[in-house]
Formats: structure tokens, sequence, C-alpha cells
């Protein structure tokens, strides 16, 4: 009896300890603050002035500038704020941040395994995230840290950075692996959006889904695409006497439409494909990429549907005439800085925002420089990639 009751009060402590342990996603909370709701549908650069603020009731009058914060996907986001030197919101003052859109952040916290979540690029419940305003004591919150460094000359031009060329399917919804073609509960491999299923039997499927690639950079020095495809079964048709698979699945990649995936199996699955495929291979506009469905199993049915599909390419820098652009940036090897000297900058150049989000968020100068337009980008010390986004 003792040992028995040994044993509950173990597992009471553990279960308890387990418990306190535990965090929920609202520790960001300051309860007795007063936050703030600002609704973000797309990814850019938000201004919020004096006005709004003080028509949305926030005393502005009796608030420093530097006591306000901004919260969003429960962290503190960084943010930069315009007023006039004065530690007051009032007139022509102004917030600026980067607003993210939402996507799947937090959907992969409900499977059972969050590395299989069916879209990562596309939210299960609301295409709408919330950032939080608020305010409070403290002369030290999160700020973008503005640069001014303009010494071009001392820093080589890097010749390219990294952009993302990325579909996501919204047009069928999954509902992942089955059993006795019944689906379960729980968030499972394969479940989600996608685009609408195709299917392969009896004649077999291809289609082309190109990936975007304009301006692809391929000099000597140039990384390997980064290429992510994920994929789901979406039937299970009774194989051949004697066979053991329905379903073939095949992914073919680059000018040189290299085989980067080819499988047989049985069932609902997910097929996630990772490739690298060399710069020389990428195309001058766009890379092609097949989507295939071989009919060579003899089943009735093939069903297959593609989820999404990313690639991650050198890019030589220009913005394409765009007004708004966002590019990643790996470290220099041999400088304290990396210089970008950037083509074609579109939008009336005017008021160009740079802002860097890395191990430390930077708002950098961007200015005109002979015929380009040039930035510096400090390195971070941990050797991190780092996302840049430019808007006009």
């Amino acid at each position: 009896m003792q040992k028995r009751l040994t044993a509950i009060l173990l597992l009471f402590f553990f279960c308890s300890f387990h418990g306190f342990a535990q965090t929920f996603g609202n520790e960001w909370i300051t309860y007795g603050q007063s936050y703030y709701s600002i609704k973000i549908v797309n990814d850019g650069v938000y201004r919020i002035d004096s006005s709004a603020l003080a028509n949305a009731g926030i005393p502005i009058g009796s608030i420093s500038s530097e006591n306000f914060q901004l919260f969003a996907r429960e962290k503190e986001v960084p943010m930069h704020v315009v007023d006039g030197g004065d530690s007051s919101i009032d007139g022509g003052d102004y917030i600026l941040f980067f607003g993210q859109r939402n996507d799947g952040w937090l959907d992969s916290t409900v499977y059972l395994d969050p590395t299989t979540i069916g879209n990562p690029g596309k939210s299960l419940y609301n295409d709408t995230i919330q950032y939080f305003l608020t305010w409070n004591s403290s002369a030290s919150n999160l700020r973008y840290n503005v640069e001014t460094d303009v010494d071009f000359a001392s820093y080589t031009p890097a010749t390219h950075c990294l952009s993302l060329s990325k579909s996501d399917y919204f047009g069928e919804y999954f509902e992942g692996e089955k059993y006795s073609e019944l689906s379960s509960s729980y968030f499972v491999p394969g479940e989600g959006w996608g685009n609408g299923k195709w299917n392969g039997a009896p004649n077999g499927y291809s289609t082309n889904l190109p990936l975007g690639s304009p301006f692809a950079y391929s000099g000597p020095d140039a990384p390997n695409a980064e290429f992510m495809a994920l994929a789901v079964s979406a039937s299970n048709a009774s194989p051949p006497a004697g066979a053991s698979f329905n379903h073939h699945h095949r992914l073919r990649l680059g000018t040189n439409l290299d085989t980067v995936m080819d499988t047989i199996f049985y069932g609902y699955k997910q097929i996630k494909t990772t490739a690298l495929l060399p710069a020389s291979e990428l195309g001058a506009i766009s890379t092609p990429f097949y989507f295939d469905i071989v009919a060579d199993l003899n089943v009735a049915t093939d069903f297959q549907a593609i989820m999404y599909y990313q690639m991650k390419y050198p890019r030589i820098p220009n913005f394409g005439a765009v007004s708004s652009f966002g590019f990643l940036l790996r470290n220099s090897l041999t400088a304290s800085k990396t210089r970008l000297d950037i083509d074609n900058v579109g939008g009336g150049y005017s008021n160009p925002i740079v802002f860097v989000h890395g191990e430390t968020p930077r708002m950098i100068p961007f200015l005109p420089n002979g015929g380009m337009h040039s930035m510096l980008i400090p390195n971070t010390t941990n050797g991190s990639e780092q996302s840049v986004y430019y808007t006009n």
C-alpha cells in the first residue's frame, strides 16, 4: 500500500511539474496594459500616424514615443518611430513597421508531428493576423537600429542576392492519411490545402508548373538553388494481384529536367521532396518544374495533388522596376558588411525604406550611386541568413 501511495504521489508531482512548465503562447501579454489590434492581410511596410493613434482613443499626449511596443506571432516585433526628436508622437509623426501576413506559423502545433503540416503558406483558419500595439514605462523597447554608413567605395559589390519563388495552392482541402477510408480526428500527414487533384490512370498525367526565376545568376560563385515540394495522394485503388503499390509519383526540375523524385507507394501518403539545382539549370525568366503521375501500375485510379512548391535561387541584384521587393542575403565571408548595387529600382524612387531582419533588426540607407542604387547591409555575427525588405 505504501509503495502504491508513493507511486501515486510521484505521478502527481510529475504531472504538476509538467503542467507548470507548459507554455500557452500568451506569455507576452502584460495584464493591466491596453492592447490595440491592427489587422494585417499582406506583407509590407505599414505606417500609423498620430491622427490614427488619437482617433483610436490612444492618449498619445501622455505617452512617450519610447514607451510604445508592438507584438505579433507571440513576440515583440521591431518598429521605427519618427517623432521629431521630442519623444512625443504628434503632428506629422508616425510609426513604421513591417507586417507579415498570416500563414501556417501556428497551425503546425495542432499536427501530431508539426513537420508534416500540409501547407505552411496557408492558414487553416484565417487569412488575417492581428498585430497589437501597446505601451509601458520602458525606454528600451524593440526598435530598428538606424544605420548611417554610406561608404560604398570601401566595399566590393556582391554578385547576387537570394530570391524565393513559391506557389501555394488553396483549391481543395485534403484530409490526409486514411485507414479503411476513415479520416483521423487528429491532424495527420497530408492534411491541408492543395490544388485540385489529378488522376494519372489509365493514361498518366504530366503538367509543367514553372517556377519564376527572373534575373537568375549563374556566375562561378553562384550557390545551388534550393527546391522543396510537398505532394499528397488522394485515392487508394486496389493494386493488381501480386502487386503492392497503387501510386507512381515523379518530379522533374530545371532546364535539363533532372528527376528529383521518383517513387512508388501505397495508400494515402504525403511526399516531401527537397533537392539542390545547379544555378546553370535555372531559366532566365522561369525554371521548368514537371509534376508527373506515371501510369505503369495498372490501377483504376491514381489521384495525386500538390500542396506547395518553392525554390530559393541566386538572383542578380535587380528589382525589376517594382515598388516593393523582398529578398534574402547570406553573409559576406570577407567583409563586415555586404554591399548591394541594385539595378532597375522602380516605384518613382523618392522616400525608400529598407528593413533588414536578422540577428539585429536594422533600417539602412538606400541611395543613388552612379547609375545604380546602393545599400550596405551589416553581416550577422552568427552567420545566419538575413531577410531584406525594400519599399518606396
